[in-house]
């Protein structure tokens, strides 16, 4: 439903109204399930892989919603109750691929697999260069672009081995300095609800009555989304700066996913 606020004419005003059954003469009632777990769908397009490169699993997926109502007489003809309940178990990882974390040679200072150059801030005697057109490329005992270790923070020492190490490999099955860390969590979710309803009929010209032709049936439902699993592709990379600039990372749409539901009505 959809009105104009009475005093703010330019504001639109969005309400629903949700009315359940009312119990009956006889008990009747349903029940049913809808599930969906990782098997059932096709794999992500740009799913990440190992740090091997070898091809990573599905990530857990584990849906179930299920619930039934049952309604029937207190009293015939006068007292009828009717009653819903549904439950959702949502089980699965919660993801962030293509992070960064340093690699293990970075922990160390060792900067070699940089294309850029590391100045040095500070001379032999560890004295500020002011200038920095005076600065010379960081070293360690004669090696370019490495730090050595006693020059490390020590605060950053102690929190680097609170850092992961890198768990995604690139396409070509390397660990690279950047997108090479694939975060995954557990994700939990519970809900129910339970609604509930009685009516009561004092004369029969406010009885409302229905037939209802079979007695027991069971109605099974297959859902498919993407069923040809099609990726549409998101734009190129835009940012100049990035290593996948003019590259496709990503898709817009979900991979190729089955879903099954089962009703029983009684």
């Amino acid at each position: 439903m959809q009105g104009r606020h009475p005093v703010k004419p330019f504001t639109i005003i969005r309400s629903i109204l949700v009315q359940i059954k009312s119990g009956t003469n006889e008990y009747r009632g349903s029940a049913f399930e809808y599930h969906n777990n990782q098997h059932l769908n096709a794999r992500i397009f740009f799913f990440p892989l190992n740090p091997n490169g070898t091809l990573r699993n599905q990530s857990k997926i584990v849906y179930n919603q299920f619930g039934g109502t049952f309604g029937g007489p207190i009293i015939k003809n006068r007292l009828f109750f009717f009653g819903s309940y549904e439950n959702t178990k949502d089980r699965r990882n919660a993801e962030r691929p293509n992070l960064s974390v340093p690699t293990a040679p970075l922990r160390t200072g060792d900067l070699r697999a940089s294309n850029t150059i590391i100045y040095d801030p500070f001379d032999a005697n560890g004295n500020l260069i002011a200038n920095p057109a005076d600065r010379k490329q960081v070293s360690c005992n004669g090696v370019l672009n490495v730090i050595c270790t006693n020059r490390i923070d020590p605060i950053v020492a102690k929190i680097l081995p609170l850092i992961p190490l890198p768990n995604q490999a690139s396409s070509s099955g390397a660990i690279t300095e950047q997108n090479n860390y694939f975060a995954s969590a557990p994700f939990i979710f519970d809900r129910w609800t339970l609604d509930t309803k009685v009516n009561y009929t004092p004369t029969e010209k406010l009885n409302l009555q229905f037939s209802i032709t079979e007695r027991v049936n069971l109605q099974f439902r297959v859902e498919s989304f993407n069923f040809s699993n099609t990726p549409h592709f998101s734009n190129p990379n835009g940012d100049i700066t990035s290593t996948n600039f003019g590259r496709v990372t990503g898709a817009l749409n979900d991979q190729r996913q089955f879903r099954f539901g089962l009703r029983l009505g009684f």
